[in-house]
């Protein structure tokens, strides 16, 4: 019946993606060679004892013979690579399933969308190129979505909002290989879509939030960590919302350090010196080089 074609429409274009990169076109439907991005410049067939296999008589009688196939793999006969195992697609399965890598480099703007470096999407309307843009962006994203609810249920959690975006996603896509297989979609998919809002997060989704904001607040403030006192091994006490002083601060202190340092080892040297023999007025010249107090009687300046 319609149903079960439309079904098995779906299910050749899924195959587009499943083999993504097992791509064949057969550039002149009145001969049999097929070119393969994996085979570069090299010629393939498809395997002669294959429904899809090349005939003569056929491609003759018709100009609607299919281009576009997915293969399984290409196994090489005397020098020559034959496809097996292949699919004959339709161009619209081909333009929204197709490709492991797409670079859409502005499909709202008329411009083609690449695939795998070998195929290249374009439409004469704009529109057109819009709409196949954003249909394989929600082909991605239900993907996504599917694996992100599997991981959950895995965990022993629930689908929630993974599960529901999951679901719109799939009677969207039911609905438009419907449409552009000839076929009457379902009004099941068509209500859901087009009742369809994004619900609350539950209550298990949003504990799992919160616990993410925790966790990367942790590791996004490391400034905020307690230094660690080498003597003790001990965390010092650090006042609430203190920083680490920044990189001009930090050369000033070292160079702080670096004087005080410096006056003790001159501190030192003096001391050793006779001080007693010094003059009061080569004493009070020491003192002032040292910052030190110049005033008093000579044996308070050496005290």
């Amino acid at each position: 019946g319609s149903l079960d074609a439309a079904k098995e429409q779906l299910l050749v274009a899924l195959l587009c993606s499943a083999f993504p990169a097992s791509l064949a076109i057969r550039p002149r439907r009145s001969t049999p060679q097929c070119r393969t991005k994996a085979m570069g410049k090299r010629v393939v067939m498809i395997s002669p004892g294959s429904v899809n296999s090349w005939q003569e008589k056929a491609a003759a009688a018709s100009d609607t013979a299919p281009q576009w196939y997915v293969y399984d793999e290409i196994v090489v006969v005397g020098g020559r690579g034959y496809l097996q195992g292949t699919t004959a697609l339709e161009d619209w399965q081909l333009a929204m399933f197709a490709g492991l890598k797409s670079k859409d480099p502005g499909s709202s703007e008329g411009k083609p969308i690449e695939l795998d470096g070998f195929v290249s999407l374009r439409s004469g309307s704009t529109t057109t190129s819009r709409v196949l843009g954003l249909l394989r962006q929600e082909l991605n994203d239900a993907l996504n979505w599917q694996a992100l609810v599997a991981l959950r249920r895995a965990a022993g959690g629930s689908g929630g909002v993974a599960a529901a975006t999951r679901d719109r996603s799939a009677a969207l896509l039911r609905a438009v290989v419907a449409v552009l297989g000839g076929h009457e979609p379902r009004k099941a998919d068509l209500d859901f879509v087009g009742s369809w809002s994004l619900p609350a997060p539950t209550a298990e989704e949003l504990a799992r939030e919160r616990a993410a904001r925790d966790t990367t607040a942790d590791v996004a403030e490391p400034s905020k960590q307690l230094p660690t006192d080498k003597a003790t091994r001990k965390k010092k006490q650090v006042p609430v919302g203190a920083r680490a002083p920044p990189a001009a601060g930090r050369k000033a202190s070292v160079a702080a350090a670096e004087a005080r340092r410096g006056t003790a080892a001159v501190s030192a040297g003096v001391a050793a010196q006779d001080l007693e023999a010094m003059t009061v007025v080569d004493l009070k010249d020491t003192l002032r080089k040292l910052g030190l107090k110049v005033s008093g009687r000579k044996a308070e300046l050496v005290a």
